[in-house]
């Protein structure tokens, strides 16, 4: 029986490329055993892939692997061969070879990294994150507030709540707590939170707007709400002094025409007075003219 070699693959082309490439480097440090090594593991491997025909799913992973394991076997035969040739010019090279060197990596092996870390960073985000259907059941019919989801956030099972996160819900209650004016409205949850957590995914994740003007904002809306309140007292004040000051004017008015016209009166009754007194003096003065010429 006849066996006929199989042709060539894209990925044993690239990697004898690869092996060229390294024996020509070799060559300029005075090296010169990588070809008959590199033939060697070849007739090797050929041999070993006319025995192995297995199953086909077992073969490619055994195939694959003894590839990795001849790639180990001459780059470290090359790697010894070099730090006996030229010593001094050891440290130009390592296990894998020269530092010019790259292993070529199959296109299959390439996507497993990839599908590794985001199957860890999905399983991460699964663990970090709480269960939704435990959260419906805790709180069933009760809309949670900021505050609880933050508490649901960061509890640990085993150790509950760090110090940090205890000092930080005693500040979001210390704030909802505060003492309000009559006019001003009591601080709500999510104020609470947003003064006192920095995080703006935790925010987001909330519902919780990130803006850092908003505190500037509040405190300026009740400025302005103060001095509008103020302005309006003033308003009324100046009010009621001039009504005040117009009811003054008008009780003084009345009071001057009362006493206007009492001292008209007074004066009248003064002139009349006079009046008689003169009557009587002329009747009296006529009255001894009379008398007069009859005693003489």
């Amino acid at each position: 029986m006849i066996f006929t070699e199989a042709p060539i693959t894209e990925y044993e082309r690239s990697r004898n490329e690869e092996i060229m490439k390294n024996d020509r480097e070799l060559e300029r440090l005075g090296i010169k055993t990588l070809v008959p090594i590199v033939n060697n593991t070849s007739v090797e491997r050929k041999g070993e892939d006319h025995e192995v025909s297995g199953s086909l799913y077992i073969g490619q992973e055994s195939g694959q692997e003894s590839e990795d394991c001849e790639d180990e076997e001459v780059i470290s035969k090359v790697a010894s061969a070099a730090h006996t040739k030229n010593p001094t010019r050891s440290g130009n090279t390592s296990v894998r070879g020269t530092k010019a060197s790259k292993r070529v990596v199959a296109p299959q092996e390439q996507d497993v990294p990839n599908r590794v870390t985001r199957q860890k960073t999905r399983d991460l985000a699964l663990v970090s994150s709480p269960d939704p259907q435990q959260r419906q059941e805790k709180y069933k019919d009760v809309q949670p507030t900021a505050i609880d989801l933050f508490e649901d956030f960061h509890c640990s099972k085993n150790k509950g709540f760090s110090e940090p996160i205890k000092k930080a819900i005693a500040d979001m209650e210390a704030i909802m707590a505060e003492p309000v004016q009559d006019e001003e409205q009591p601080k709500s949850v999510n104020y609470a939170v947003s003064q006192v957590v920095k995080s703006t995914t935790f925010l987001q994740i909330v519902g919780i707007q990130p803006n850092s003007n908003n505190s500037s904002k509040g405190c300026t809306s009740s400025k302005v709400q103060q001095l509008r309140a103020d302005l309006e007292i003033e308003k009324k004040s100046k009010e009621d002094l001039r009504h005040e000051f117009e009811a003054m004017k008008k009780e003084s008015k009345m009071t001057m025409e009362t006493l206007k016209k009492e001292s008209e009166m007074a004066r009248a009754k003064q002139a009349e007075e006079i009046k008689k007194i003169k009557k009587a003096s002329q009747e009296t003065m006529s009255f001894r003219q009379m008398l007069g010429p009859r005693d003489g």
